[in-house]
């Protein structure tokens, strides 16, 4: 039955073998059913599936027998994996947000981990499902999902995809009432039908053989082929009771009626013992039966009530008594060990508006419900109630959630206590409210001190300085610090942290430095959410320093060290964000996309976070090389940034406007300072003059090009690399070779220690133009080999192309068409390679003054050689690519950079050659006058001649000669097709330019 061949396959592939593990009773496999028949095709599938790949997926309706399946496989087929397969059944989740936390705990208790405080991380989706990807190849260990159709239709497809591309020797089989319709996996996907009639009436003769044969086929009937309702329609079937299958309740053993009917309102797995207060628990031998039933679902020491039959008895219980068990059980879970149960307490008193409840149980286990992950259940249950009682709460976990429409939806609290008006003024902070919250928390401060509460005073000033400093009040930042009185050893490093953020704002960079080298190792003793602050205020500073190298290694170290942290998800996402930025300017492009895959979804609404995350991602794409619709990105992220007044945003993005202006010689975007808003400081204040002369310099405007700029001061390293690489371009444009050579290699040589790959990239570009205009051959090779190492390394198409370009005309004499051809295509990911491209193959393009050196110093080295279209015209920058003659060496390119020679082919290429001069089109008698040189056409005579020469030259230039694109025949004669543009390269005398 089984695919042998395909388990020894897999055994045989596995890295992490199958281990013993203690596994807690509630996650471990159950047996298998004692009564399992039919569904032989479905398992051999099944098998199939689960050694082909990570994920298998079984669907359909309630009742079929999904769970069954995957059990009865893993016993029947994978025996040695039975002890180390994991069962997380998702029925009992508080929400679909709250699944991904459900599947990260289960398998981190699996594996036997150490507990960890899952504090602010239920919305970290990304986090969650890697960390328990990584426990379970680490593990060794297999998992069901049971349900996983619970977690929402949008979010079971991005788990399933995200355990199907990532997990290795691991395997998931998911069960779903719906199909995740995921087109890359569909043949592991297994949807189960009905169970054919021979199978329900063997499974209703092994569950009750003493039934007529009429009874049997009544029970098979009444099954509809689902063989839970087969089960619990005659399993343990009571003398008496009606066998229509119209009363659920009627069916069941007396002594279980009360356990069944209060489980039917406790939606989470409760142990029995929990129950024992409230109701009578059955025997173990009457729990048998139900669960045999399929009434009860038992994992471990757990019960909870089958879906299906919860939904039946919705219907069968009075509501009266739904209320008098939901109180019962509201009154005994506040108290339990298993905060699970706490949260249902809480979930069943706000059912029963029972808002005393709901507050007492709040004050009681707020905090530990909360350090063990359940903000998103709370906040589902607490957001909807009015209770002012429960507003300081209620604003607690939005501000740990940090979801920026919960917040922004948020109104200001009425309750005037410090620990209100803190929680408050870090919303409005969160919210990008700068001025309201530098406002908010200075009244928090002042409520704290009166209240005596000196906690809540520090972190109300710590707020209130973060919120001047990001509304650029910088030096009121620093007084917000030194005003705050009575600073515990940690207060003390968080507001040293803060300080050295503006101290380099304020442009004090050797204060900043030295500050910043000093926290870490004070850090150490801080609870992680403050260590992650300390973290990012040091990533800031050495970032702002042009240190980038120096603020992975600090950032790793923190975000890495420790995988349980405990930082709320807003420290934990601007750690990423902040590993992000520097994976993008270090060069690794692929990590850093990665880690913006992880912080889009906080891109969306608006928050704090919201134009950060947006503009790592144009940092990326013009690292990277992608420039479709990036004007655009940039306008939008510019209004955004302005109209907030985040100064320090402003500032970034003038540089990359610039840089951008530079790269894709874009004459039109304005780089002009916000004139509303006050002048930059810090390291901006020194690297955006530095750009703009830059600019100006390959402009040609004198006003700005001429403006001094000293040398940057030694801290900030990267503006050091960048100043050496904007004196090399004034070098170049002045014809000193020597100079620029010397200053662009301490450039690359700064920016390599500095860790900015951009200016690195930059400078090793400028270096192949130099020595390319001061006829250094070996050396532009050299230097270009390097640049194409850059780019596919990283990977950059950007820095890659360029190279490719440069390494293309290395050589005195190189003029390389087919090579220019595909660069010119390149706009949107290499702007400079292809319009340098484009005008070499004559193309009227903007160029700067840079641009112009490189693209005359090519011609010349070629000996002067000049394209022009023959047909077809390019626009500006949707560039076709086409085919085109070299008059030089009698060759034809095409594209795919496919050359051929024709230097023994003489006829062909006189053809060719004709046709470029007669413009493209040339009719029979025009064409044998020409290319045969004859003095007359006569048809008879020479009809047969040209289409014969004409049928050989498209064996040569067409993919298909039967379909001919290139040399098509037209209603007189021969043309060249228009589907591509044609070209040719003509030598000309240097006195044409």
């Amino acid at each position: 039955m089984a695919n042998d061949g395909g388990r020894r396959s897999l055994r045989r592939g596995r890295k992490t073998a199958a281990r013993a593990v203690k596994i807690p009773l509630k996650l471990r496999l159950p047996n298998e059913p004692a009564v399992f028949v039919g569904r032989e095709g479905e398992t051999k599938c099944l098998v199939n599936a689960i050694c082909r790949a990570p994920v298998a997926i079984i669907w359909g309706l309630g009742g079929l027998g999904k769970t069954s399946l995957a059990v009865h496989t893993i016993h029947a087929a994978f025996k040695d994996r039975v002890g180390s397969t994991v069962m997380v059944s998702l029925g009992a989740s508080g929400s679909p947000e709250q699944v991904p936390l459900d599947i990260a705990r289960a398998l981190v208790s699996a594996a036997g981990l150490a507990t960890r405080d899952w504090s602010r991380l239920t919305g970290d989706r990304d986090g969650l499902l890697e960390l328990a990807i990584d426990v379970a190849e680490s593990a060794g260990l297999w998992v069901i999902l049971d349900d996983l159709h619970l977690a929402g239709p949008e979010q079971m497809p991005f788990i399933v995809s995200h355990i199907a591309k990532f997990a290795r020797d691991a395997r998931w089989i998911v069960t779903s009432r719906s199909d995740p319709a995921l087109a890359d996996i569909a043949e592991q996907t297994l949807q189960l039908g009905a169970l054919d009639a021979e199978a329900v009436k063997a499974l209703v003769r092994s569950l009750a053989p003493s039934l007529s044969d009429d009874e049997v086929a009544r029970a098979v009937d009444q099954s509809a082929g689902s063989p839970w309702k087969a089960r619990c329609g005659r399993a343990g079937h009571r003398p008496g009771a009606p066998r229509d299958g119209r009363s659920l309740r009627a069916q069941l053993p007396d002594d279980a009626l009360p356990l069944v009917e209060l489980l039917s309102v406790l939606e989470k797995p409760c142990p029995p013992g929990a129950l024992a207060s409230m109701v009578a628990v059955p025997s173990d031998a009457t729990i048998r039966t139900l669960a045999q039933m399929g009434i009860l679902e038992a994992r471990g020491r757990d019960l909870r009530l089958h879906d299906v039959a919860r939904a039946i008895l919705a219907t069968e219980i009075h509501d009266s008594e739904k209320t008098r068990w939901s109180r019962r059980l509201a009154n005994e879970l506040c108290t339990a060990s298993d905060l699970d149960l706490v949260v249902e307490a809480v979930r069943l008193s706000a059912r029963l508006d029972d808002i005393d409840g709901v507050v007492r149980t709040l004050d009681a286990r707020g905090d530990d419900m909360v350090r063990e992950g359940h903000e998103a259940e709370l906040w589902k249950i607490v957001e909807p109630l009015g209770d002012p009682r429960l507003e300081r709460f209620r604003l607690r976990l939005a501000v740990d959630l940090a979801d920026p429409t919960v917040l922004l939806a948020l109104a200001p609290p009425v309750d005037c206590s410090a620990e209100a008006q803190t929680h408050w003024a870090r919303a409005l902070f969160l919210t990008a409210r700068f001025h309201e919250a530098a406002v908010s928390a200075k009244g928090a401060v002042d409520a704290a001190e009166r209240e005596g509460n000196q906690d809540v005073a520090i972190e109300a000033a710590l707020i209130r300085s973060q919120a001047l400093g990001y509304a650029g009040a910088l030096r009121d930042a620093v007084s917000a610090l030194d005003g705050i009185r009575e600073l515990s050893d940690a207060a003390t490093v968080r507001a040293d942290a803060l300080r050295s953020q503006w101290l380099c704002l304020l442009g004090e960079f050797g204060a900043a430095l030295e500050l910043v080298r000093s926290l870490p190792k004070r850090a150490l003793s801080l609870d992680d959410d403050a260590r992650f602050e300390v973290v990012q205020a040091t990533a800031f500073v050495l970032y702002g320093l042009g240190r980038i190298r120096e603020a992975a290694d600090v950032l790793r170290r923190a975000f890495h060290g420790r995988e349980d942290s405990a930082a709320t998800l807003f420290r934990s996402r601007l750690t990423l964000g902040w590993l992000t930025l520097t994976a993008i300017f270090l060069g690794r492009v692929d990590e850093a996309r990665q880690m913006l895959d992880r912080l889009e979804p906080f891109a969306r609404g608006f928050s704090v976070q919201t134009p950060f995350v947006r503009a790592l991602d144009v940092c990326y794409r013009l690292m990277h090389g992608d420039f479709d619709g990036l004007r655009q990105r940039l306008d939008d992220l510019f209004f955004l940034a302005r109209s907030a007044g985040n100064t320090f945003l402003v500032a970034r993005l003038v540089a990359l406007r610039t840089w951008y202006a530079i790269l894709a010689a874009d004459e039109t975007i304005d780089t002009e300072w916000p004139s509303e808003l006050p002048s930059p400081t810090g390291p901006e204040a020194i690297l955006i003059p530095i750009i703009e002369r830059q600019l100006a310099l390959r402009r040609g405007a004198q006003s700005v090009a001429a403006r001094p700029i000293s040398s940057p001061p030694f801290e900030l390293m990267n503006a050091q690399a960048l100043w050496r690489a904007v004196a090399a371009e004034d070098r170049l444009l002045a014809g000193d070779m020597a100079h620029a050579i010397d200053l662009l290699q301490v450039a690359i040589r700064t920016a390599i220690e500095s860790g900015d790959a951009a200016v690195e990239a930059a400078a090793r570009s400028t270096l192949c133009a130099v020595h390319l205009v001061a006829g250094n051959d070996s050396p532009v090779a050299e230097t270009a080999m390097e640049l194409i190492r850059m780019g596919e390394t990283r990977p950059s198409p950007l820095v890659a192309n360029e190279g490719r370009f440069f390494a293309s005309v290395a050589e005195r004499g190189a003029f390389a068409p087919p090579v220019f051809e595909r660069l010119a295509a390149s706009w949107n990911s290499s702007p400079r390679a292809a319009r340098w491209s484009q005008s070499l193959l004559g193309a009227e393009r903007t160029l700067d003054r840079i641009d112009r050196l490189i693209v005359e110093a090519v011609r010349a080295r070629a000996g002067n050689v000049r394209v022009a279209s023959v047909w077809a015209t390019d626009s500006t920058t949707a560039w076709r690519v086409g085919w085109g003659l070299d008059e030089r060496n009698h060759r034809a390119w095409l594209p795919g950079e496919r050359t051929i020679d024709f230097a023994s082919r003489p006829l062909a290429w006189q053809i060719l050659v004709v046709l470029a001069n007669a413009g493209g089109a040339i009719s029979k008698e025009s064409l044998v006058r020409e290319a045969w040189r004859a003095t007359d056409y006569h048809p008879l005579r020479d009809d047969k001649r040209v289409q014969v020469a004409v049928r050989n030259l498209r064996m040569l230039i067409e993919d298909d000669a039967n379909a001919p694109t290139r040399v098509i025949t037209s209603s007189d004669g021969y043309a060249f097709g228009d589907r591509e543009p044609v070209r040719i390269v003509r030598r000309q005398p240097a006195k044409a330019r």
